[in-house]
């Protein structure tokens, strides 16, 4: 909700734009910072999420997969081994992913800050703040950066705008925007940077792809081995796509069959529809992120910002988000 408000906030203020440095286009440059920024939180936090429960998830299936095992010492043989699936060398290769997704998550939150004080800068003296919020995005973008193995970077905000408070003359509220505007840029791409880096490092859309598959593997054994009722899936898939159809329930015995064939196509199709929203979500925002730095330097060369593909690129990533739901 907090990224469809920005996404129409920002596109009112673009409207308005001005001319020479535009302080309206950098106020609405400062809320497409933010969306973008959120975005990519999200993004890293659906697939944390996905990574955190994978040795579970691969032990589960594992363990499912042994109702067909009739005598009772090989079933149990079979439950021990598959329990111990996810062994410590997934575990450690899966803590190292969570690590940079973590590393990412905080250096988006430090970006977001800072786009949050560069949008105050034309309503009011931050500079203060200002200096502080992108140097903090700086720091984190950093850390995120070594532990990809890539170079770092440094602000010079600090040098140009200050932290005095006091007048705040129309030319030192110029000099502020276009200084932390340069930083900003410098720290958007620093950011693209480490983000494509760390999908190839791990080839992340890819993992997350086989992440759900396995997650879309483990309903469909549990369904298989009766431990899943398939009245739970078809129920909020009808509720959702037919609220005018009322399901029997409990399902009558003799369509039992047919209901598990149905909740299992349900579990494929949503299954792979949530993995090409991961991917595509992912490579739309840092889209944003790119189209948001193109702005930057609009704004630098003192030309009227113009946001309409970042609302672009955002519209497409909301729907994606609201279609997953």
């Amino acid at each position: 909700m907090k990224l469809l408000v920005a996404i129409f906030a920002f596109a009112m203020l673009s409207g308005c734009a001005s001319v020479r440095v535009d302080m309206a286009g950098a106020k609405s440059l400062g809320a497409a910072g933010q969306s973008a920024t959120s975005a990519l939180q999200t993004h890293a936090e659906d697939v944390k999420k996905s990574v955190e429960g994978t040795p579970t998830v691969v032990s589960v299936y594992g363990v499912l997969n042994c109702r067909d095992q009739k005598d009772a010492a090989l079933r149990r043989t079979c439950i021990d081994s598959a329990s111990k699936i996810a062994g410590p060398m997934l575990v450690a290769e899966l803590d190292k992913i969570k690590d940079v997704l973590e590393k990412r998550r905080v250096a988006l939150g430090a970006l977001n800050s800072a786009y949050a004080a560069f949008a105050s800068l034309v309503d009011y003296d931050a500079r203060g703040t200002a200096v502080k919020a992108v140097e903090g995005a700086f720091s984190s973008i950093n850390t995120l950066s070594a532990t990809l193995g890539l170079g770092q970077i440094a602000s010079g905000i600090g040098k140009i705008v200050g932290a005095a408070a006091g007048a705040y003359a129309d030319n030192e509220k110029a000099e502020a925007v276009l200084a932390t505007s340069k930083d900003l840029r410098e720290a958007l791409e620093a950011m693209v940077k480490a983000l494509k880096a760390e999908e190839n490092l791990a080839a992340m859309k890819s993992l997350a792809m086989e992440m759900e598959a396995e997650r879309r593997r483990l309903e469909l054994s549990a369904l298989r081995a009766g431990v899943l009722n398939a009245e739970g899936i078809l129920k909020p898939y009808f509720a959702k796509t037919a609220p005018e159809v009322a399901l029997a329930s409990p399902i009558p015995s003799y369509a039992t069959d047919l209901a598990n064939a149905a909740a299992a196509t349900i579990v494929e199709n949503n299954t792979e529809g949530k993995s090409k929203q991961l991917a595509a979500s992912y490579m739309k925002a840092v889209n944003a992120l790119n189209a948001v730095a193109v702005e930057h330097t609009k704004l630098e060369h003192k030309q009227q910002v113009d946001l309409a593909l970042v609302i672009a690129e955002l519209k497409y990533l909301r729907d994606l988000y609201e279609s997953a739901k």
